[in-house]
């Protein structure tokens, strides 16, 4: 127990972990001021507090200490209607029995509190109970055994609330990436674990957040950690799961979740794919029924800050773009929802050294920790732009057909998977194909490299609608382009057919192989000229799309030309200087069909 005599001190104790508070209502009384009939009347800084609790929602038992005055029926019925929990009487011959009538209020209190968790995570008591009769035969004694817990939550309860097994236990250190969505969401963790706090400082209690960005980016597994974090109930649905075909169903459906909700609050309730009942309202007759359902949403959060101490979060998702700035389309969402949450967090794709961690965690976790540094740094500088979701698919589908073959998961087979994963089964063709493709994909790989790049990936194994392809050095964190940087994509794009002009001739290197490369090549030529501006004759920025639809058409596709020739010739010279190179990575692409960055850096070194 602490006994302060400062409403300063007594204030900043409320914002610890304060189980009851006691007050004694004359301490601070100003005499100067009538009494009047009833102890309200009276002014005191013990009353000053006492009225200053009761309206902070603090919801704490507040007791009054009853020392040299006795409170009259009056007083304490006026103290009973406006919240006092009860009166410890102190008596001066025996001060030791206030200690123990602290203390029996405290376990009460304790033993409440866990009846109402009890019963807020769904829970009762079963027991069995024996009659005992004392030897001599004049006392019965009940004996309660076999004491077990088991969920008995009502129908509304049962499809929503989860079992101490099925809550979430992901913690935010195991989410990899999302530092930002991270660090807000741990901020509304401390929230809910002592929201008194926050009332006590004068803070606006939050509602909910709204988390949107590509799909697969962890926003559910967000929604789980903070879960974790808090140990609240936790109600996870998604917005299509409220829908029925049935008149007043649909929005019975969505009052239904956060009744339960309220019930057993403190709680957070995640509302996934968000979208489809929250799209901007127009009045339009054929969508009444989703906007209902938005209505009735609407209602339903506004009602959250009914009780401080028990507070229900949402927590939405969507997979929807909302402001256009990166897929460059907008999802419109009704502005009357998104200013019901307290802030909108955007969930990026993970960067290179995230998507890292990712693949090592999850290969740690499955006991598959052989695998090379080398194959893991070089699974994620390939997979820029691809969700977390996307790499757990990719060591799934390695380790199946690991077990197809009977054989270990090992680099190869991760290696493998990325490539079936995104472009399907291999193709088999004859040797007398392969041996080209290795020319014109190591011209490729060369001419990156004399361009400054790293060259991430190399194969010759056809699939898809490719006999092969190099995979360029992961540049996402490159904010801009020289045009010198541009000029060198050119010519890697131009030194697939380059090579098999210089080692097969002019005419076995015209074929269709070459068809995407060179549409690569010219796209990028027409922008150097006409959107990027780095051209001495024109500063005009316009995408080519535009100028081919103006008069200027004919004259930059002739200068288009013009640069497309003279970076031809120039790689022709680059890959004769570098045969040597060419061919020693032609040559061992046929022995293993694909090359890492590591593979392919030896090669240009060693020869």
């Amino acid at each position: 127990m602490i006994r302060v005599s400062e409403r300063k001190e007594a204030e900043k104790l409320l914002y610890t972990d304060v189980a009851m508070v006691l007050i004694d209502p004359y301490y601070g009384e100003n005499k100067e001021h009538e009494s009047g009939v009833s102890i309200d009347d009276m002014y005191s800084e013990g009353m000053s507090f006492f009225t200053e609790l009761i309206e902070s929602e603090i919801n704490l038992p507040i007791y009054f200490i009853e020392f040299e005055k006795i409170f009259s029926v009056v007083d304490k019925n006026s103290l009973y209607q406006r919240g006092m929990a009860g009166i410890v009487p102190v008596n001066p011959l025996a001060p030791e029995t206030v200690e123990r009538q602290i203390d029996q209020i405290l376990e009460e209190i304790f033993m409440e509190e866990k009846s109402r968790e009890f019963a807020k995570r769904g829970y009762v008591l079963d027991f069995n109970t024996a009659q005992i009769l004392s030897s001599d035969e004049k006392r019965l004694f009940i004996q309660y055994h076999d004491l077990k817990k088991r969920m008995a939550v009502d129908m509304d309860s049962q499809s929503a609330i989860m079992k101490d097994a099925q809550r979430p236990t992901t913690k935010f250190s195991e989410v990899i990436g999302a530092e930002n969505a991270k660090t807000e969401l741990a901020w509304f963790t401390e929230f809910l674990k002592n929201p008194k706090k926050y009332s006590m400082e004068g803070r606006r209690l939050p509602k909910g957040v709204l988390l949107y960005g590509p799909p697969g980016t962890g926003k559910t597994m967000l929604a789980r950690a903070m879960a974790g974090e808090s140990d609240v109930a936790f109600l996870e649905t998604s917005a299509t799961q409220f829908m029925n075909s049935y008149v007043g169903k649909s929005e019975e459906n969505i009052r239904r979740l956060f009744r339960t909700a309220r019930k057993y609050a403190p709680a957070i309730i995640f509302i996934d794919e968000i979208d489809a009942i929250a799209k901007e309202r127009t009045g339009d007759t054929t969508s009444q029924h989703t906007e209902s359902m938005l209505n009735t949403l609407l209602t339903e959060m506004d009602g959250f800050r009914e009780n401080v101490k028990e507070p229900v979060f949402v927590l939405a998702a969507t997979n929807y773009d909302l402001d256009g700035s990166v897929s460059g389309k907008k999802r419109r969402i009704d502005p009357a929802l998104l200013r019901r949450f307290d802030n909108r967090i955007y969930v990026d794709l993970p960067n290179e050294e995230e998507r890292k961690q990712y693949l090592e965690l999850k290969l740690n976790q499955k006991g598959k920790n052989k695998i090379s540094e080398d194959i893991i740094s070089n699974l994620a500088a390939r997979t820029t732009g691809q969700s977390i979701a996307i790499l757990q698919n990719v060591i799934e589908l390695a380790m199946r057909n690991a077990a197809k073959a009977g054989t270990e998961l090992s680099g190869e087979r991760l290696l493998d998977a990325l490539e079936e994963y995104n472009y399907g089964e291999k193709k088999t063709w004859e040797q007398g194909y392969y041996e080209s493709v290795a020319i014109h994909e190591s011209g490729h790989a060369y001419a990156a490299w004399c361009a400054g790049e790293k060259p991430s990936y190399v194969t010759i194994v056809s699939r898809g609608n490719f006999g092969g392809y190099m995979q360029h050095e992961n540049s996402e964190n490159k904010p801009n382009y020289s045009r010198e940087d541009l000029l060198g994509k050119i010519r890697t794009s131009l030194a697939g057919r380059a090579a098999e002009k210089v080692f097969f001739g002019r005419e076995a290197s015209l074929n269709t192989g070459a068809s995407s490369d060179l549409r690569s090549a010219t796209d990028m030529a027409m922008r150097v000229i006409a959107t990027y501006g780095m051209d001495e004759e024109n500063l005009v920025c316009l995408s080519p799309e535009q100028i081919l639809n103006t008069t200027l058409a004919k004259e930059f596709i002739e200068r288009t030309n013009r640069l497309l020739k003279e970076q031809m010739k120039e790689t022709e010279n680059l890959i004769c200087s570098g045969r040597e190179k060419v061919e020693a990575l032609a040559k061992k692409l046929l022995e293993q069909n694909h090359l890492t960055q590591n593979e392919i850096q030896d090669i240009f070194d060693e020869t």
